[in-house]
């Protein structure tokens, strides 16, 4: 039984406002002068370039290198965002139902951690999160299945338990690194990236029909209230 529910922030949540050829082209051109070539990035999205140049960086120093040179840019692009995302529809609906069955809900997203608390303020989510697991906590972004581990463990879930809810091939991947089932919604990151052969274990069009796939007819019944699953983490600098 589904214990946990862990959401993707942009093109999930919220509406998919991430500039992203203009954004890749940026974080290309910030790792030239570290001595990388620009087509060694060339079909890699926005965390693949970072992945990419650590695992080519020959020193722990060029590593800190390329975080300094790549950190503002994400920032830029996440505080542009921050300023235009629209909450999906649908989104408070899905959010308060899980809520009131007891369900323990996270966001596990490449925006940095400052921009996915406050989307969630913004919002007035923030009350039903438990956790936000962003790029500065993990080593490695989505596709790495690191954040959702990270976000499991700190909750106390194991992986047959929780579901991963995104838009994109990175969210399926990540689930799939992590060993928990996924759900993509349309409308998000696949309008520019197409998953290929890649199967999700369930497809919805708006938020809310994921209530159906968790909860099957006959299986209406709700915790009497949510349980504790710790407090929040506030966001930091």
């Amino acid at each position: 039984m589904i214990s946990t529910v862990l959401f993707d922030l942009e093109g999930t949540l919220v509406d998919f406002q991430w500039q992203l050829e203009e954004a890749e082209e940026a974080l290309r051109q910030a790792l030239a002068p570290l001595g990388f070539d620009p087509e060694l990035f060339a079909g890699a999205d926005y965390a693949a370039i970072r992945h990419r140049a650590l695992d080519r960086a020959e020193s722990a120093e060029l590593r800190v290198q390329i975080d300094q040179e790549l950190k503002p840019i994400y920032d830029r692009y996440d505080a542009d965002a921050l300023s235009r995302w629209n909450l999906r529809d649908g989104a408070h609906e899905l959010v308060r139902e899980l809520t009131e069955r007891g369900i323990a809900l996270g966001v596990v997203s490449i925006i940095g951690r400052r921009a996915g608390w406050a989307v969630l303020d913004k919002f007035d989510l923030r009350r039903h999160f438990q956790l936000v697991i962003a790029r500065e906590d993990v080593t490695l972004m989505k596709p790495s299945g690191e954040g959702i581990r990270k976000a499991l463990a700190e909750l106390g879930t194991v992986a047959k338990d929780a579901i991963m809810v995104g838009d994109s091939l990175t969210d399926l991947r990540a689930a799939r690194d992590a060993g928990v089932r996924v759900a993509l919604i349309s409308g998000g990151e696949t309008i520019y990236r197409e998953l290929g052969e890649q199967v999700p274990d369930h497809t919805i069009s708006e938020l809310p029909e994921l209530l159906k796939h968790l909860f099957p007819t006959g299986e209406q019944e709700r915790h009497d209230r949510p349980r504790d699953h710790g407090m929040q983490r506030p966001p930091q600098a």
